[in-house]
């Protein structure tokens, strides 16, 4: 994928949450590095964090569990951003469901070594994590709107922040796969190819391979944020 969102633009919402500050790369030796491998249910609702952790590589899912038991997706967690940073600092369980989507590797910080070593000698690196919080909150909030919207709208949403917001690129692009959508929205595969096709047989994206490309941005943003309007 070549688009990493950080922070809220022109009141759209980001689904990818990258590098959250370049010098946590200067503390990876502060922490212990693990794997956690596709698929793997990292945390479940109620759980409580004991350590925050820092992605160096692959790709996670971070998704709200409604009443009924259904995962709703909040964001895609890329390279560089921090995991359980609320909960852990907070002293309360977190409510979200996690997930890998790639293998992931990772870099695990007890909380004394965040709190008592990071922190004090990297104060900007504290204040990245205070404000990275604070963009999840965001996202948060609103994704809970976001909920009930059909899912033909928050599949074009999510399109259209992924590769055009923020981007200048007149036909932007990603790597994204069929398999990726379903892993993220919790539907079936014929649903997803149904929502893609539909789009490209209106000339608002090309489709092929793994790559998708938007072809027509305006008619993407219209159609991801009609409703919302």
């Amino acid at each position: 994928m070549n688009k990493i969102l950080m922070t809220p633009n022109n009141g759209n919402i980001p689904w990818l949450l990258g590098e959250i500050h370049p010098r946590m790369r200067e503390v990876l030796h502060f922490g212990k590095e693990i794997i956690w491998e596709k698929n793997t249910v990292v945390h479940e609702p109620g759980r409580f964090f004991q350590a925050v952790y820092f992605l160096l590589d692959g790709l996670l899912s971070v998704s709200a569990v409604k009443k009924d038991g259904k995962r709703h997706p909040l964001w895609i967690m890329c390279p560089g951003n921090l995991l359980g940073e609320n909960a852990l600092l907070l002293r309360k369980p977190s409510q979200r469901y996690i997930e890998t989507l790639k293998e992931c590797r990772v870099v695990e910080f007890s909380r004394e070594i965040l709190c008592e070593k990071i922190i004090p000698e990297f104060p900007e690196i504290g204040l990245a994590i205070m404000e990275n919080m604070a963009i999840k909150s965001y996202i948060s909030m609103h994704r809970f709107e976001e909920m009930y919207l059909p899912l033909n709208v928050r599949i074009a949403m999510f399109l259209y922040i992924c590769t055009c917001e923020n981007c200048q690129d007149r036909s932007p692009s990603m790597i994204l796969t069929k398999v990726l959508l379903v892993e993220v929205f919790k539907v079936k595969m014929a649903a997803i190819s149904l929502v893609l096709n539909k789009l490209a047989k209106e000339g608002v994206l090309d489709i092929q391979d793994q790559e998708i490309t938007v072809l027509n941005r305006n008619a993407l943003e219209k159609y991801a944020f009609k409703k919302l309007n």
